[in-house]
């Protein structure tokens, strides 16, 4: 892999230092796979100076907390690459096409692209099961797609789960025809309220039901054993689904594992504690649109009850959950994995309290 290495002029002590998936996507040809590592050395000039340049650099990566989500989706040119990288479709193809029972191959598992409940979903069955099978539903992030994050949804198949992601109104694989602006601004979370992207708590309320009600599904699922997983917007969406937002609640859901979850629109009213099951939040030391307001006293992690987990990752940023960061996949699969099976399947030995070398800070309750 060639690396490309970008000094940014930034803050006086180098404050920010961090790899800006999206910077590589949008100014590169695409040519070939290239890792950019973004430096901060000092920049001179007044202090001023070094503010304003930060902050409209900040906000062209999406780093700035009100844009860090809303570049989730790796807009316009950054789009048609990540189709292409992601859904595996070739120049000029429709990677929303209806490919029903059609197989798409990563590098581990096989992907299957159905529809359920009217909703065009991936498919990651267990590798191998003994009877009826724990669940996880996966929600991607703004302008994501539901195979944005392979390389955790084919782990956890390959660990024995049945793995269903939809494709929500705002994803990728719309096209032309997804919902290109948010719904409310990121940098506003007080004007977000359960109608807030309500379309993707009923996107996954309608699939919960299809899976209880349509074979195979019916009969293969174990519902004592169902989590929710999300990244960035799909955080947002599953931690109000676990009770964030009391009119969305989905009782059946047993844990939720939120990495590098939007959380913000929860945080005023303390609506956090409102939930009643294991949640295990994930962050990174360079995901400074999304971390501190998880981790900072006040935040996230600390208004939800126990038992719930944070585990931040060195160097990781917001794209650290997708398939376009490979660096913190092992440690992303171990804690995942490990709080999942401690907390839907009982396993004594899951242990996702130990602190994996690559872990800044690590807590539990």
């Amino acid at each position: 892999m060639e690396t490309r290495t970008f000094a940014i002029p930034f803050a006086s002590g180098g404050l920010i230092h961090v790899v800006a998936v999206g910077y590589v996507l949008a100014r590169t040809r695409f040519g070939g796979e290239k890792a950019v590592r973004v430096q901060a050395p000092t920049l001179r000039g007044s202090l001023v100076t070094k503010i304003v340049l930060a902050f409209l650099f900040a906000c062209s990566l999406g780093w700035w907390p009100g844009s860090a989500v809303a570049q989730d989706g790796l807009r316009g040119a950054i789009g048609d690459r990540l189709r292409q990288r992601l859904l595996g479709t070739q120049g000029g193809g429709d990677a929303g096409q209806d490919a029903t029972q059609t197989w798409l191959k990563d590098s581990k598992n096989k992907v299957e692209s159905i529809n359920i409940a009217g909703l065009k979903v991936s498919v990651w069955r267990p590798a191998k099961s003994n009877g009826r099978v724990p669940l996880v539903i996966f929600s991607h992030g703004f302008h994501g797609i539901s195979t944005q994050s392979t390389f955790l949804t084919a782990a956890l198949a390959e660990n024995g789960y049945l793995v269903v992601a939809p494709n929500h109104q705002d994803s990728l694989s719309k096209g032309l025809g997804m919902n290109w602006r948010p719904e409310a601004g990121f940098g506003q979370p007080g004007q977000w309220t359960d109608k807030t992207y309500h379309d993707r708590a009923d996107d996954i309320r309608a699939l919960v039901k299809a899976l209880h009600d349509e074979e195979p599904w019916s009969t293969m699922i174990d519902w004592s054993r169902f989590a929710l997983a999300g990244h960035s917007l799909g955080g947002y969406t599953v931690l109000g689904l676990a009770g964030g937002w009391p009119s969305w609640k989905l009782p059946e859901v047993k844990a939720v594992l939120a990495l590098s979850p939007y959380a913000n629109p929860f945080l005023p009213q303390h609506r956090l504690s409102a939930i009643g099951i294991p949640v295990m939040y994930q962050g990174g030391t360079r995901d400074i649109g999304i971390t501190p307001f998880v981790k900072h006293r006040g935040g996230a992690y600390d208004l939800t009850p126990s038992p719930a987990y944070f585990v931040e990752f060195e160097k990781a940023g917001h794209f650290a959950w997708t398939d376009l960061v490979a660096d913190h996949q092992a440690n992303i699969q171990y804690y995942s994995i490990a709080f999942l099976n401690k907390h839907l399947q009982g396993d004594a030995m899951a242990d996702p309290t130990r602190k994996q070398p690559g872990v800044a800070e690590l807590r539990s309750k």
